[in-house]
């Protein structure tokens, strides 16, 4: 029996948890796409343009129960901070400056905080015409 066993079982089920495996990568493809990153942000560094990345986050501060097989009438206690909150973070990176950052907070992340983050790139950059 592997160590993320339980040893109780059902009808010959043992309930166990998942067993993480990287999952495969192509380097030669990631290089590539790094070295056309790298040719496109030197392209774009000799226009007017400017160049951010934008990818919203979700962090959440706190332990998340999950399922699993306790003895009947037993409880199993995982300690956890208080609440479930979660915040919604959009922000983008200035690509040829990774210091300049610009981003919104709020409760999701939905077409008013793109638009208001759209609203605080075009005032930071407000001669340029290529965002």
């Amino acid at each position: 029996m592997s160590r993320n066993s339980i040893s109780l079982s059902y009808n010959g089920v043992v309930y166990k948890k998942t067993t993480l495996i990287p999952c495969e990568r192509n380097l030669a493809a990631q290089d590539s796409f790094v070295e056309s990153l790298h040719d496109y942000i030197a392209e774009v560094t000799t226009t007017d343009a400017v160049l951010y990345f934008a990818d919203g986050v979700h962090p959440q501060h706190n332990s998340k129960s999950t399922y699993a097989w306790i003895k009947r009438g037993s409880v199993k206690e995982v300690l956890s901070v208080s609440g479930r909150s979660r915040m919604n973070i959009n922000p983008v990176i200035h690509a040829q400056d990774s210091c300049d950052i610009i981003m919104v907070e709020g409760t999701s992340i939905n077409a008013e905080n793109i638009y208001e983050l759209y609203q605080k790139i075009e005032t930071k950059h407000p001669k340029s015409k290529n965002i």
